[in-house]
């Protein structure tokens, strides 16, 4: 539940947006014109460098948010473009992007993303990727579709494994094999396992097409984005419809390969503090030498734009007993043409203004009523920037009246501008992500990727990219021009309305089992014969042994246990206690000071405890003291670099054997600013002003994001309440972050609109009862300073008395039922099964883990079975199995159940990747002060240094015999959470100690 003010969320939106919206598979003020960034700045590198391995250097530029230097090169046989960002980050990072434009809705680009990396010329096999991830010393690894382009990333920590890695990657994109079989694994078959058997259909992205499109806000986005570009290829779904992936064919593929993937189609990206000579050396010799120009970067001609605007109505299919009333998205979208560098920093700035709770728009909306929640998004990858602000749970009937208010809002704010405070406010908190850019440990990614992705889209490598830092120079002048230029004056724009019919989905799905009916019987006794044949060709090929893929796993594998280090810099620590304030100082060089305060909430019920988290939430974005919410908005902005608001639990030891809730109030400021922004934080805290009509309107959107995050992250639920069933120490996070926080919130939305009254006396009482001396900690993380030693004291010294007697193991809530299904509409499901494990063997039930996860999960419930996900993991005090998107849990369950008996033959050769590739994960850097306030936390749970040493050299020196065991002891079939459909559940061969039905939740 972390949690910003308006401008905050805006800002940390809109920081992503355009590097992830919709992928598959997400200051000129005083105050600001002087922050530093984080970093020290690197060496100049002469262009003979490059020039002698075959690469021309186009250009150069300093990124002061990062501390780098940014050399743009052109491999001159090739064509290829390298972006290479030199710093000091020890996280080395490596793109490769390719524009590819999307010719149909057939899925190509989504099924050649899966396919790439499955098998390639080099390193062949069934399934490479998920051997590599898992074997591997890396602390990332994926590939992603967008719209209009594919994009390969990962990150290392070691520079031999880079190397290796890059290797491989360039290999997927340029080389892959593209089999049959992997083909009809990733995209889709048809099944017959005997003549008589009806015919199925099944594939990993034809299942990750049902999940996702099963979710109405991402079929409101690409029926908008169909509607404003329908005369180019952008109106095609990259990631494919389920209705035309069974169109698509292996020759597709390889025709769409051949034409897109080739260097002078693609921007290869290289970050980090690496030996950039001899990279660039294997880069031209061992790749791009071997390439001569072909295409340029492709490009897609733009929509002609529209001479008026237009309207689309579309029903997006629901369960007949569904209550759609009401449920409706509407969207108000744009084609932004003509958007370059010069106005992306605008472009930015305004996406944070608008989406700012005290904007004119939001403000007009809020005071509407019409929905539950309102929210601004852009894509890039459209080519022609598609803006929409979109109202979710509106009924239908009032889009032109929700239309009517966003165009005249829009028009407000072209002729007046906004309110001086609010422009200064979201320009100083969107500058903040320049200031804070090195505490995202993946920033090197996020850079190439957004310097890709503006290159692709408008031309420009760093107006995505730097946009934090470049808003330092933008005006309200400039915003007032952009939203005249581009949403006032726009005729390309369509109002689109997705409205929920109940019944729908059943049609769907019988129209489906009617097609493959019908399809079965057109087809001749040898036709079938021939698909009974290729149904068991490709079950046997499925489950037999990967000798060629082990052999190129192992190829990657290029480190050994002896390499690893397990020295850790030792944290620098002081404490100080002060009116029973205990002060935890951890010592980092940065130009911020982060605060963390730590009340014990035990005394508190397990209800009082959902009332506490939901007054957390909603401080910030209300008025407090003598401040109105804009005062507070603007304040927050001008004094606090990133705020953080939550009740969770705080475990008393490595272990997790004990836990109680706390209140966590975090927040990043200026050492200059330090004073002020705690005196504020503690206004908000104390004093936040529980108004009516803005508790309706928050409590509505706090709604609205929980159901979103039901249906875009269902499998989190299913591990939380798994791990809660068979951990009675994890009840209290699956109490606070799990099913029953959403419950909670479903009721709390109804009680609101009844008589908010209610639910705000609920409020104060806990806040009350919340806000007293039961033993406050204060972390701070930043050097050591006046300002560092005096933190916590403002806000502590408002703490009501407390004589009660502190409770460090929170037992109020009940352990829930071990066997658990929730009802969801989603035609796809989520399954987990958990049991409890020792901590003093956490190390090898990891590693363990790591193993069934790459050598049994994988491959039986997502590559055999067609579940999107599929793995395991460990935590602390459980281990779970979990998939994601399947079309079969109950046969999930099944082969949870049957783990302990796989047998894997391993050896200390074939154990020695996953020590490597666990050792990776375990010591992947953290951002500045997430490490130094991590270590604060471990000194408080008296986990040294000494003992982070240990478990590593557990880890290092884990022994075949033990991991052997460890497999043997995996019983997860007694503790398991389900979340399916209502068909999937009632046709199930499972039992359950209970079933919650959660469409419910929503009437």
């Amino acid at each position: 539940m972390t949690h910003f003010n308006s401008v905050k969320k805006a800002a940390l939106q809109a920081v992503l947006i355009f590097l992830s919206i919709f992928m598959i598979i997400g200051c000129a003020t005083t105050s600001s014109g002087d922050k530093k960034t984080q970093g020290t700045q690197k060496r100049h590198i002469s262009s003979a460098i490059f020039s002698q391995y075959g690469f021309r250097l186009v250009e150069q530029k300093q990124i002061e948010m990062i501390s780098g230097t940014a050399y743009i090169l052109e491999h001159i046989k090739s064509g290829a473009q390298v972006y290479y960002i030199d710093n000091d980050d020890k996280n080395l990072s490596f793109t490769i992007s390719v524009s590819t434009p999307p010719e149909t809705d057939n899925g190509a680009n989504h099924v050649l993303e899966h396919m790439t990396l499955s098998s390639t010329r080099s390193y062949p096999g069934k399934e490479v990727f998920f051997g590599a991830s898992n074997t591997t010393l890396n602390t990332y690894m994926n590939a992603q579709t967008a719209a209009t382009y594919i994009q390969f990333p990962f990150s290392t920590t070691d520079e031999r494994q880079y190397k290796q890695l890059a290797d491989y990657y360039l290999s997927a994109v340029y080389e892959p094999t593209l089999d049959d079989f992997i083909f009809m694994r990733e995209g889709f078959r048809y099944e017959l396992p005997t003549k008589d058997s009806p015919l199925t259909i099944n594939g990993i992205v034809y299942n990750e097409m049902k999940g996702a499109n099963a979710n109405i806000l991402r079929q409101a986005n690409s029926v908008m984005r169909e509607s404003l570009f329908p005369d180019t290829v952008v109106k095609n779904d990259s990631a494919g419809k389920t209705e035309t992936i069974p169109t698509l064919t292996v020759e597709d593929i390889r025709k769409y390969h051949k034409t897109y993937f080739v260097p002078s189609n693609s921007i290869i990206g290289i970050y980090g503090d690496l030996d950039i000579a001899s990279f660039l050396e294997f880069l031209d010799k061992s790749w791009l030498s071997k390439y001569e120009k072909s295409i340029p970067l492709a490009k897609i001609p733009e929509q002609k734009p529209f001479s008026k605007p237009k309207s689309v109505y579309r029903n997006f299919p629901v369960t007949a007993s569904s209550n759609a009333g009401g449920r409706a998205v509407i969207s108000k979208g744009y084609a932004l043409t003509g958007v370059g560098d010069k106005e992306m920093p605008s472009l930015m700035l305004l996406i944070n203004i608008l989406n700012n709770d005290n904007s004119p728009l939001m403000k007009a909306l809020d005071e509407s009523n019409l929905a539950d929640h309102y929210f601004i998004n852009v894509s890039m990858a459209t080519r022609q920037p598609q803006f929409e602000i979109t109202a979710q749970n509106i009924a239908p009937e009032k889009a032109s009246t929700f239309e009517h208010i966003v165009v005249k809002a829009l028009k407000q704010i072209a002729a007046e501008g906004v309110a001086p405070d609010l422009f200064n406010s979201v320009k100083a908190d969107f500058y903040a992500g320049a200031v804070l850019a090195r505490e995202n440990t993946q920033i090197g990614l996020d850079i190439l990727e957004s310097m890709a992705v503006g290159e692709m889209s408008i031309g420009s490598k760093y107006a995505i990219a730097t946009s934090n830092y470049d808003v330092q120079n933008v005006t309200m002048q400039h915003i007032s021009k952009m939203v005249d230029r581009f949403l006032v004056n726009n005729n390309h724009s369509v109002l689109v309305i997705v409205d929920p019919k109940p019944g729908l989905a059943e049609e769907q799905e019988k129209a489906e089992r009617d097609r493959l009916a019908k399809l079965k019987a057109s087809m001749s006794a040898s036709e079938i014969n021939a698909l009974v044949t290729q149904t068991s060709a490709f079950n046997s090929w499925l489950k037999s042994e990967d000798k060629k893929g082990q052999e190129s796993v192992k190829k990657l594998q290029v480190l050994t246990p002896e390499n690893l280090d397990t020295d850790i810099e030792p944290a620098r620590i002081k404490e100080e206690t002060w009116d029973n304030v205990r002060h935890i100082h951890s010592y980092v060089k940065g130009p911020a000071l982060r605060t963390t305060f730590y009340l014990n909430l035990s005394d508190l019920t397990p209800e009082e405890l959902h009332y506490a988290s939901l007054y957390m939430t909603l401080t910030g974005e209300l008025g407090a003291g003598t401040m109105t919410e804009e005062q507070v908005d603007y304040q927050l902005s001008m004094l606090v670099l990133g705020l953080n608001t939550t009740v969770e639990p705080f475990y008393t030891s490595y272990d997790r054997k004990n836990s109680y809730p706390v209140m966590n109030l975090s927040w990043y400021s200026e050492l200059k600013n330090a004073r002020k922004a705690e005196q504020l934080v503690s206004t908000i805290l104390y004093d936040t002003i529980l108004d009516p009509s803005r508790i309706k309107v928050l409590i509505s959107m706090e709604k609205a994001r929980a159901d979103r995050n039901l249906q875009t992250n269902a499998v989190y639920y299913a591990l939380s309440r798994a791990g809660a069933a068979c951990a009675q120490s994890y009840t209290l996070y699956d109490h606070l972050a799990g099913i029953p926080y959403y419950q909670f919130i479903q009721k709390a939305y109804k009680e609101v609109s009844k008589n908010p009254s209610v639910i705000i006396e609920k409020m104060l009482a806990v806040r009350d009862k919340m806000l007293v001396a039961n033993s406050p900690i204060i972390i701070t993380a930043g050097i050591n300073s006046e300002e560092a030693s005096n933190a916590g004291k403002v806000i502590t010294k408002r703490l009501g008395s407390y004589n009660g007697k502190s409770n460090t193991n929170y037992t109020a809530i009940s352990q829930p039922a071990k066997k658990t299904a929730f009802v969801i509409k989603d035609s796809v499901s989520y399954a987990a099964s958990a049991q409890p494990i020792p901590v003093d063997k956490l190390q090898t039930f990891t590693l363990a883990s790591d193993i069934l996860a790459n050598e049994y999960y994988i491959p039986k419930i997502r590559l055999e079975g067609g579940a999107y996900g599929a793995s395991s993991i460990t935590d602390r005090v459980y281990f779970a199995a979990y998939s994601s998107r399947d079309p079969n849990p109950m046969r999930t369950l099944e082969i949870h159940k049957r783990a302990k008996n796989a047998d894997f033959a391993l050896k200390k050769e074939t154990l020695a990747p996953y020590i490597i590739a666990r050792y990776g994960m375990e010591t992947a850097p953290l951002g500045l002060y997430t490490q130094a306030f991590v270590n604060a936390v471990n000194y408080i749970r008296n986990y040294s240094i000494d003992d982070m040493k240990a478990n590593l050299e557990k880890t290092k020196n884990t022994t075949v015999m033990e991991v052997e065991a460890a497999i043997r002891n995996i019983n997860a079939g007694e503790c398991y959470a389900v979340l399916a459909n209502e068909s999937t559940l009632r046709t199930a061969d499972v039992s359950f100690d209970e079933v919650i039905d959660l469409t419910k939740e929503e009437k």
